[in-house]
Order: C-alpha cells, then sequence, then structure tokens
C-alpha cells in the first residue's frame, strides 16, 4: 500500500492523518457523521481531533475495525462474535542440501488435495509453504537454549510448511471493562483434528521429498525421520501450550449479509443500524474463506467504494 494506493490516493486529494487512532464513530440521528480520535507524538497522546464526514469507512482490519465499532455502541450483538483465523499448526523439514527459504518469492506453491471445502463449502485444508524470515522461523523451532541454538544454526537447511484450515471455530473479540480489548480463540474439536492432519500431511510431503528430519508442531523437540514414525502426529496433546498454532488472516468479525440477526453490514458493507458507515476489510467475510483473502479483500473493497461512489453521487 505503501508504494501503490496510498501514493495514488495522495495524488487524487486525499489527505493522511499519520500517527492518529480513531477512538469512536460519532453518530448523530442514527447517521455516521465522522470520527473521533488521538493524534500521537513520540509514542504519547498529543492532542484529540475530531474529523467530519458524509461517509464514514472503516477498515482498520478484523480486529481493530470490530473494537472501534464495539467502542461506538454499534451493533454489540452482531460484532465480533464470529472471528476465524486459519489456523495452521507448523512443521519445519531439514534437508541434507540448502533450502535457504529467505530466496525469491514466498510461498509460491500449496496444494488443494486436502481443500474439501472446493466441493463442500466447508472443511479442509490447504498444504502450503511457510515464509523463511529468520523471526518467525524463530518463533516455531522447538527446543531450549543449546539444543534451540544448535537448530538455528542448520536454518539454511530448513524448509517450513502447515496446513492452513478454513475454520468453522467462532473465536470472539470483546471489550474489556477498563476499555481494553481481549481476543478469546481455542479450535473446536473438529478444527482441531484438521490441524493435526494438514501438519501430518506436510510432514509426510517433506519426508517424500528427502528430508532427513521434520519436527512436530510442539514446544518439546520430537521428530519424524520416517512414514513410520507419522503416528507420532495422532499422538499430539491438543491443548494450550502444548501445541504450536499459528493464525494469519483474521477475518469475519463484522459479518456482511442480509439477515439484521446475524450480520452487522449488508451485502456491500453498509452497517444495518447506522446509515452512512460501511466496513471495507476482511472483517466483513460472512464466514472463513478458506483461502489466502488478498484478491478477495480487495474485490469486495473496490465493490463497496463503487456502490459507496453511486450512492454518494445520487445524494
Amino acid at each position: 500500500m505503501l508504494i501503490t494506493n496510498i501514493p495514488k490516493a495522495l495524488s487524487r486529494g486525499a489527505k493522511l492523518m499519520p500517527h492518529v487512532k480513531a477512538e469512536e464513530i460519532i453518530v448523530e440521528k442514527g447517521r455516521a457523521v465522522g470520527v473521533r480520535g488521538v493524534r500521537y507524538e513520540n509514542g504519547r497522546a498529543a492532542e484529540r481531533i475530531a474529523v467530519t464526514a458524509d461517509r464514514v469507512v472503516v477498515s482498520a482490519g478484523s480486529v481493530q475495525s470490530a473494537v472501534l465499532f464495539l467502542k461506538s455502541g454499534i451493533t454489540p450483538e452482531t460484532v465480533g462474535r464470529t472471528l476465524h483465523i486459519h489456523p495452521a499448526a507448523p512443521v519445519g523439514a531439514y534437508f541434507s542440501d540448502p533450502v535457504e527459504a529467505w530466496h525469491g518469492t514466498p510461498q509460491t506453491y500449496l496444494s488443494h488435495q486436502f481443500a474439501t471445502f472446493y466441493e463442500t463449502g466447508y472443511g479442509g485444508f490447504l498444504l502450503m509453504a511457510q515464509s523463511g524470515h529468520p523471526g518467525i522461523t524463530g518463533t516455531m523451532v522447538p527446543g531450549m537454549g543449546e539444543e534451540f541454538a544448535g537448530r538455528m544454526r542448520r536454518y539454511p537447511y530448513l524448509a517450513a510448511g502447515s496446513g492452513m484450515v478454513h475454520d468453522e471455530t467462532n473465536g470472539l473479540v470483546e471489550l474489556k471493562s477498563d476499555g481494553d480489548f481481549k481476543i478469546s480463540y481455542w479450535p473446536d474439536d473438529h478444527d482441531a483434528r484438521a490441524i493435526v492432519e494438514g501438519a501430518k500431511r506436510c510432514a509426510e510431503a517433506y519426508l517424500a521429498a528427502g528430508a532427513t528430519e521434520v519436527f512436530l508442531p510442539t514446544p518439546r523437540a520430537v521428530s519424524v525421520k520416517s512414514a513410520s514414525d507419522l503416528p507420532l502426529f495422532d499422538a499430539i496433546d491438543f491443548a494450550p501450550f502444548n501445541i504450536s498454532i499459528a493464525a494469519v488472516h483474521p477475518q469475519s468479525t463484522i459479518p456482511m449479509g442480509e439477515d439484521r440477526r446475524r450480520c452487522a453490514v449488508d451485502s456491500y458493507g453498509q452497517s444495518h443500524a447506522v446509515r452512512g458507515l460501511y466496513a471495507a476489510d476482511m472483517s466483513v467475510f460472512p464466514t472463513s474463506v478458506g483461502v489466502p483473502p488478498q484478491i478477495t479483500t480487495g474485490t469486495l473493497a473496490v465493490r463497496t467504494a463503487d456502490y459507496l461512489f453511486e450512492d454518494m453521487r445520487s445524494a
């Protein structure tokens, strides 16, 4: 966005306000008329500001968009109650030859062999390679102390992947009594089985490709070195702190649809409760989409922008 949409918007008259945090949507007579927020300098609140507008578009990501709706008291019964995160349990595989996963374009290959949602609309997972960034890798590699350091010294020989689950667990984004927020999410039994199966299938693929060792997604260093060791995945104690789970695409916290009982915004992202208020990011997905959501997100944002433009032109 720093080299594409933002410069394009600025060249066409948009005003960018850096270091400003939106804290409340201003609603008058059932219509959004602006946003209140705080401008920060050197990490400290400098002044409170207010921006007025004919329309308000919230696009702060699935967590913060939901938080802004909730802080503004807008449809708390439907906002933040259906968080999906594409959970996955990453596995790492060591090879005899250098992999050097930090080179080239990351995540250029995937497999949808086990993505049952393509046929049924539900369930399954995509097998995907992980980014080779050392910071991410360091959080994934098991072991402590010298054992961990030894594994990281073999970093050039390490590949990583996971089974990205099309989750149906409903997580929560909620406000706390102090005005801050919290996220609650733990996979249900169906998603838990899919997470473990995705990791197991990744290990199977790496072993078939010649990996000398594949370690399980657990804090304790446990490795498989042949297909006969794969049942070790089935023995994983699926509990907090016993399995390493990644979350990559938070979505669905302000679901779109025409059913006001279940959806916070309509099919164009406009709030059911507040006129002139729109959401335009992954928060509007009515369910987990199952696949990497960048194109879907951009498509929906353009669709909402086109609708908003026509609405303003005809007003």
